[in-house]
């Protein structure tokens, strides 16, 4: 990124992309990251397949919990009180 004093380095991304009710993520993907400001570049063959993903969503092999920001405290557990954790970290 201009003016960044940061060095790219190899790194394995992930990706998130939205389709209408649809999200899928596609992990492990090469890309050279910048190691302060976290500017993200891929080679040419990587962006082609990432483009391709985004033309002709593929078909979903996984899942994976996907929790709206408003809802999202209700899936956490419930928090422990001063003393629950005290005793915890006692043992």
């Amino acid at each position: 990124m201009p003016g960044c004093p940061g060095h790219y380095e190899r790194e394995r991304t992930a990706q998130a992309l939205r389709f209408p009710n649809t999200l899928i993520v596609i992990d492990d993907i090469p890309a050279d990251v910048c190691d302060i400001c976290g500017d993200t570049l891929y080679t040419a063959e990587v962006a082609r397949r990432l483009d391709r993903v985004m033309r002709e969503r593929p078909a979903t092999n996984a899942t994976v919990p996907l929790y709206r920001y408003e809802e999202v405290d209700r899936a956490l557990p419930a928090p422990l009180d001063q003393n629950t954790a005290d005793a915890a970290d006692a043992r």
